[in-house]
């Protein structure tokens, strides 16, 4: 066998009798020049632009934390408010308004007196405004001329926190819905902290050509009207109707277990009102069909429905309970006139 032919049997699969690579074959003072080439200088005031985008960008990550600590301190208070209006135990829906309030035990907290639900109501409704006089506006003041989608990762959860204690108290004093609009007007906010101010409710018009500030006593009369203040600074907090959707669909779970501790206090009638109320939410959920369904909606979707199946399948339990113990009782009356 010859040496051509023994190598290239050796060779065989290694690409024939090559023995450099490609890239070896550049001499190394060439690849010098190269990178010299491709060198430059930077400027002052190029230096000066990445300054100015480092600072700005420390300031975005700054502030994006400090909304997420504030959210934080939204949610823990919101649940806190939540926990105590379960010591109420009792709702005034438009069915039962004018009457006097049934009070119920459950579990260790009892209402002991009207009073007592009064000042439980009162003191949640305290706490929720100074939730969003506080902690709501100096999120807003964060966002001040900014773009509130930007932040929105950051504060959107705990508005939704926020959105469930508030319709949950509304739902105990009126057994109504917390409407989009109503969380729309909440979420703005005016910096007028002046003595004279006090006393008086603003009321911001808006039309297509102008903007104007009405300013009315606490009596309801109008006070002043003027033009837009450039010393005014209007602070507001962006609210997508999808996060409203989301803080509604919280609600549920706080529903079944007030319905829970009702029936089982052997209140059925609240007990009622809740599934209608959460039958009627769920209704509307499901015209909703067309809209881009994320895995958090999938998910708190499942949820509500699930509670609202637990609190029929309670409430039936205890209706069949009811119902079977009521027919022995009017047997039991039968039996006892026919001994006599």
């Amino acid at each position: 066998m010859s040496k051509e032919q023994d190598g290239s049997i050796k060779s065989y699969g290694r690409g024939g009798g090559r023995t450099k690579r490609g890239h070896d074959n550049f001499a190394d003072g060439n690849d010098d020049v190269g990178s010299l080439k491709c060198q430059r200088i930077i400027t002052e005031e190029e230096k000066k632009d990445f300054i100015s985008y480092q600072k700005e960008m420390d300031e975005r990550r700054d502030r994006y934390e400090r909304i997420v600590k504030q959210s934080r301190d939204v949610i823990i208070e919101c649940k806190r408010i939540i926990f105590q209006l379960h010591r109420t135990i009792i709702v005034n829906t438009s069915t039962n308004k004018g009457r006097s309030c049934s009070l119920l035990q459950s579990f260790w907290y009892h209402v002991t007196s009207h009073s007592s639900l009064e000042e439980v109501l009162n003191e949640a409704d305290r706490r929720l405004k100074e939730v969003r006089n506080k902690m709501l506006r100096q999120i807003a003041e964060e966002l001040y001329s900014l773009d509130h989608y930007y932040y929105l990762k950051s504060y959107d959860w705990a508005l939704e926190e926020y959105i469930e204690a508030l319709a949950f108290y509304r739902f105990l004093i009126s057994g109504e819905v917390l409407l989009y609009s109503e969380i729309i007007d909440i979420l703005q906010f005016a910096d007028l902290d002046s003595e004279e101010n006090e006393n008086k409710k603003l009321v911001f018009i808006f039309s297509s050509f102008q903007f104007s500030i009405q300013i009315f006593n606490v009596s309801g009369s109008a006070a002043s009207s003027c033009n837009f203040v450039l010393n005014t600074k209007l602070f507001y907090i962006e609210l997508p109707e999808i996060t409203y959707l989301m803080g509604l669909f919280d609600v549920g779970g706080e529903l079944m277990r007030l319905a829970i501790s009702e029936i089982s206090a052997g209140n059925s009638d609240t007990a009622v009102n809740i599934v209608n109320y959460m039958r009627l939410l769920h209704g509307c959920y499901e015209f909703l069909g067309n809209i881009v369904h994320t895995a958090e909606w999938t998910k708190k979707s499942q949820v509500f429905r699930d509670c609202l199946m637990k609190v029929i399948s309670f409430s039936l339990i205890v209706e069949n309970a009811l119902y079977k113990w009521k027919i022995r009782e009017n047997d039991m009356l039968i039996d006892a006139s026919l001994l006599t």
